[in-house]
């Protein structure tokens, strides 16, 4: 790596920082050959683009997902794990390329588990994605169905959240191990990202923040706490595989004021063991600004990272709520309130009930509510299973799971209540095609299945479905 900017490591720093001591159970995570093992190499065509990133192939009756690979190439690839009727792999030689191949612009691309689509042409990913999802509610839901819209924005630097590594250095996780890649400038990230990456890899080569080895991390949001947008700053919170409980640790403590010290970080937090996150620096919640409007955020709490497409996600159920207006609408796992709080300011004749688990997360939403000055609308925090004695009556649901999606018992007991309405996000297609079965079984009809390109560069793709109870056409 030699010299860093604004400092000039040792050679015993340089040689922590590249050939970092390892633990077994490190060196069992990296998952690297010896030397002098035997790499089985296959040649094959790949056919399709399947749902996880890799291109999907057959070979003597084995099917095999190559990474790095596009559908409609030959290649050369390394054989990484399999069994008997199955593989996966990288492509190590491109002997016959596809038209959709583009040399990817990030210098981290392969090594750094951020992204994998890179080197497919931006058109050719939205095409994938619509067939991917397409796919995943063919076969796993038995639905046959097209995408009937690609919503996208721009495809570099849209990211606003992130979870940065400290280790041997700070930066991304590996693809398939838990190393972490030091990064200086992430390309799909927001600028201020990637200067607080640059910030914290001089704090480890001073050695003002020691290797962790990956064991905490610093979740990073940007936030707009003067209420601009060009005016960005970041919230953090750190945490750790085991939680982060300081005192009497010097380590962990001088990391904290290390990280509280630099200029881009605007609030700093930690997250205990036991629960509860902790202030360092400013305050625990931090505004977050969605085409012109602030939402709060606590730290540590989620909320969606492309900024610059939310708008149209909004705008579309704003679109697919306006028949159920003057009723009442649920918005499950509401997060702070995104949905819920959008729909509810101009419609004061509508009732927006927001479920959601976390306590910080709703106190942010109404916190949020008060300054907009909507009065329609109501939180629980609560499990949304738990809390379905505040859904007697509803016309529309909104729910907006984790990749888990919604268990069974949930999704039997909004049926039984018969709203007219159903609009699922969805981050996740394969539980999404799942799901999407169990309502159709229970005499819901799928209206429209659209994509919203959240995460170009990467096989992410969110899924929006719009579902009614009786016969009618998508909004």
């Amino acid at each position: 790596m030699g010299e860093r900017e604004g400092t000039r490591a040792s050679v015993a720093e340089q040689e922590q920082l590249t050939a970092p001591k390892l633990t077994k159970r490190e060196r069992r995570k990296l998952q690297q050959p010896k030397a002098d093992a035997p790499r089985e190499e296959v040649v094959m065509a790949v056919e399709a683009m399947a749902h996880g990133g890799a291109a999907l192939g057959r070979l003597g009756g084995r099917v095999g997902l190559i990474d790095y690979a596009i559908a409609g190439e030959e290649v050369r690839a390394v054989v990484r794990r399999g069994k008997r009727d199955y593989f996966e792999g990288e492509a190590i030689e491109i002997l016959r390329a596809a038209p959709e191949r583009v040399t990817p612009p990030c210098p981290y691309f392969g090594p750094c588990g951020g992204c994998q689509w890179q080197h497919i042409d931006y058109a050719a990913q939205l095409r994938f994605k619509r067939g991917v999802v397409e796919e995943q509610l063919r076969r796993i839901g038995g639905l046959t169905m097209e995408v009937t819209a690609i919503h996208n924005a721009a495809p570099w630097a849209y990211r606003h959240s992130a979870a940065i590594a400290l280790g041997h250095a700070a930066g991304f996780r590996s693809r398939h191990s838990r190393w972490e890649i030091e990064i200086r400038e992430c390309l799909i990230s927001h600028p201020a990202i990637s200067g607080l990456m640059n910030d914290l890899n001089g704090l480890i080569a001073r050695g003002e923040i020691v290797n962790f080895r990956g064991k905490l991390w610093l979740e990073v949001k940007v936030v707009h706490p003067t209420g601009r947008a060009d005016e960005p700053t970041i919230q953090a919170v750190l945490k750790g595989i085991a939680g982060v409980d300081p005192e009497g640790k010097p380590e962990i403590e001088a990391a904290l004021a290390a990280i509280a010290a630099l200029p881009s970080v605007w609030s700093l937090a930690y997250r205990r063991a036991k629960g509860g996150t902790e202030t360092v620096k400013g305050p625990l919640n931090g505004p977050v600004l969605v085409a012109g409007r602030a939402y709060q955020l606590p730290a540590g709490s989620f909320f969606q990272t492309n900024l610059g497409l939310l708008p149209d996600l909004l705008a579309r159920i704003e679109a697919l709520a306006a028949p159920y207006r003057g009723g009442t609408i649920a918005d499950l796992y509401c997060g702070v309130g995104l949905f819920a709080l959008w729909l509810a300011q101009g419609s004061p004749e509508t009732t927006l009930v927001g479920i959601e688990v976390d306590p910080l997360a709703i106190a942010a939403a109404e916190e949020t509510a008060r300054t907009w000055g909507v009065e329609n609308c109501r939180f629980v925090a609560r499990p949304a299973e738990k809390a379905l004695g505040e859904l007697l009556e509803v016309d529309l649901v909104i729910v907006d799971p984790p990749r888990s999606g919604l268990e069974e018992k949930l999704l039997r007991a909004l049926i039984e209540r018969g709203p007219r309405g159903f609009v699922y996000v969805s981050c996740e297609p394969a539980t999404l095609a799942r799901d999407l079965a169990i309502l159709t079984a229970g005499g819901y009809t799928i209206e429209s299945v659209e994509v919203f390109d959240f995460f170009p560069q990467t096989y992410h793709v969110e899924s929006l479905a719009f579902l009614t109870r009786a016969a009618g056409g998508a909004v």
